[in-house]
């Protein structure tokens, strides 16, 4: 298998998952000539709302212990994290794995009014 760069069709290492020339996301092919490698879980576009628990993200974005959270609670900003969650504010645009368009995590295209659980503040 090679890594490649779809834009450029540079050769890389396993290792890089963006190309230093396009800055655009890598590939990985199972060949030299360009094939893509196929994933039975990554074809088409994913447009599903499955979001985390909102402690998950009031957890990830403030950077607080559990713990910590079940001792304390969360206050106004926990019902400020429920609140957004529900009027579907966290979803894949203002998540940390997008980038143009493709979620680094699953590795394919996505909307950006989409969320997964592995959504990152």
């Amino acid at each position: 298998m090679v890594r490649k760069c779809p834009k450029c069709y540079k050769t890389l290492d396993m290792d890089t998952r963006f190309c230093p020339d396009c800055k655009c996301m890598t590939r990985v092919f199972d060949d030299g000539i360009g094939t893509p490698k196929k994933k039975v879980e990554s074809t088409g576009v994913y447009d599903d709302w499955d979001p985390p628990a909102p402690v998950t993200i009031y957890l990830l974005k403030y950077k607080v212990e559990y713990s910590e959270f079940k001792r304390h609670g969360g206050g106004t900003k926990y019902e400020q994290v429920v609140m957004d969650l529900d009027r579907h504010l966290f979803n894949c645009s203002t998540c940390g794995f997008f980038l143009e368009g493709e979620c680094e995590k699953k590795g394919r295209k996505v909307t950006a009014d989409s969320i997964c659980k592995s959504f990152k503040p």
